[in-house]
């Protein structure tokens, strides 16, 4: 998996947790807000966390993120989110994704250039629909374009076999980004204590302490019974993989 580079600017809940999710999984994140606070309650899971106001330009080129591969704008309110937006496009950043919560919201970012929008709401709905589904998924979050990372409970027909003879490339066209495993160290939480996400905001694509996160796993990576498996992939190529599995 290719380690990016994410800036994530706004740490409400939906950001931070965007942010934490990302960094677990091998990438460098900077995370931005103007409240000190929610910096600080961010720092020790992302690369760096910064506190400024992401509406000012000079404090935004202050910080050298030229080569940052994605800037994810994750700020609720829609004047401050606008107003950051244009001025990511005039320092022509690489890649802009950012939060619409209305239609009115989505089509003011189309004509200002924005076209990867998100709404935390759809993906809860969405997350929620998975899960219905398919009882094995734990969570899920929408990338845009079809696709999507979710978790998932081990299948039984995939414990015991190498990563490399699971099929999930060839067959599914679906990328294993890693695994969390029941953690061995002495909680007090049992491993089968997980639970799934009540909120449908993909939160539990954050390790929690039950779990350990395997990092990138490689052809010869054992699939063990109790694993959780994040993929990433098309919706409908995880639908056929977990239909098969039942």
């Amino acid at each position: 998996m290719k380690k990016l580079k994410f800036v994530v600017i706004g740490l409400g809940e939906f950001g931070t947790r965007l942010a934490r999710q990302l960094f677990e999984a091998g990438h460098e994140v900077f995370a931005i807000d103007q409240d000190m606070e929610k910096v600080e309650n961010v720092s020790d899971f992302v690369t760096h966390a910064i506190c400024l106001d992401a509406t000012d330009r000079r404090a935004l080129e202050a910080q050298e993120m030229e080569d940052m591969d994605v800037f994810i704008i994750a700020i609720s309110n829609f004047e401050a989110l606008v107003t950051t937006a244009d001025v990511l496009k005039s320092m022509e950043v690489k890649r802009i994704v950012a939060r619409s919560q209305t239609n009115l919201e989505y089509k003011i970012l189309r004509m200002l250039g924005i076209h990867e929008t998100f709404n935390p709401d759809d993906e809860a709905a969405r997350n929620m629909r998975e899960q219905f589904s398919h009882p094995a998924t734990r969570s899920s979050l929408a990338f845009g374009h079809g696709y999507n990372i979710v978790e998932i409970d081990v299948p039984n027909r995939l414990v015991g076999k190498q990563l490399v003879d699971s099929g999930l490339r060839r067959t599914y066209n679906l990328n294993l980004v890693t695994i969390k495993r029941p953690s061995t160290e002495d909680t007090d939480a049992s491993p089968d204590k997980g639970e799934k996400s009540e909120n449908g905001s993909g939160a539990d694509l954050i390790p929690d302490e039950n779990f350990d996160v395997l990092g990138v796993p490689y052809g010869d990576t054992q699939i063990e019974a109790g694993d959780v498996l994040v993929l990433f992939g098309r919706s409908e190529d995880v639908d056929t993989f977990l239909e098969d599995m039942q």
